[in-house]
Formats: C-alpha cells, structure tokens, sequence
C-alpha cells in the first residue's frame, strides 16, 4: 500500500518537513520529519492531551548535550493510511524547538516509524510518499 500526502517546510530556512500524523486515531497533528533521529517523539502538551502513560525515563544525546525523556508508547502512529502499531516514543517538551521553528508542532517522527517504508520525498511538489514494506509482496 503506497500513502501520498502533501507537506509544508517550516522554520527560519524553510528546512523541516512538516506532515499530518494521527496518534491513537486521533488527529491530525502536526509532526516534523526527522530521518536521522532515533526515537519518534511526542510533546508533553499532547501526550497529556491523549493520557499518554509514563514509562521510563531516559537521556538521549544530541548536538553535544544530553535531553531528558521520559519513554511510553501509543497504539497507533499514522501518516494517512501508513499505519505503525505498538510503537515505543518519547516524550519532550518541544517549546525550545518549536521557538527556532517559529511554530507550532505535535511531535517529531523518527526512524523507528520511518523504517517500515520507503520513503520518498518529492520537495519540488512537495509531496511524502510511504510505500508499505510488504505492499509488493
């Protein structure tokens, strides 16, 4: 199954991918593309708006300096119909952030969503395209 959803750039040099994401059904929410972070993230103002569980909490290390999280884990992640189940995420405020951006976000999405698809990135139409790793199969 391939999912085509268009995307906006934001921040001071129109830099960051910004796409709808649903979390637990619920949606949509706004979440930057990060390919090269690890863990997916929510922000602490949505993660109490959907009762999120608190599970761990952990650091993680980034541009030289260690950023507290606290980890749980959501039933669903979706970007349109491409769906992850049972996915582990982080919590964070994102406020610092979301003021180099200059906007609003809901979360980040990371590898550990990302590497269920292939992902393609078309910036001149400026459309996503996650095509299930099983669709041809």
């Amino acid at each position: 199954m391939r999912t085509e959803i268009s995307f906006e750039l934001v921040g001071p040099f129109s830099h960051l991918i910004i796409v709808p994401v649903s979390v637990n059904g619920k949606g949509p929410f706004r979440f930057g593309l990060d390919t090269g972070g690890a863990h997916s993230t929510i922000s602490t103002a949505l993660a109490q708006r959907l009762a999120l569980e608190e599970k761990e909490h952990i650091e993680s290390f980034g541009v030289g300096s260690a950023i507290p999280l606290t980890m749980s884990s959501i039933e669903s992640l979706s970007v349109g119909q491409a769906t992850v189940r049972d996915l582990p995420v982080a919590v964070a405020d994102l406020s610092a952030f979301e003021q180099r951006l200059e906007t609003h976000i809901d979360g980040i999405l990371a590898s550990d969503y990302l590497q269920h698809f292939m992902l393609t990135i078309d910036y001149p139409h400026r459309q996503l395209s996650l095509e299930d790793e099983h669709s041809n199969q």
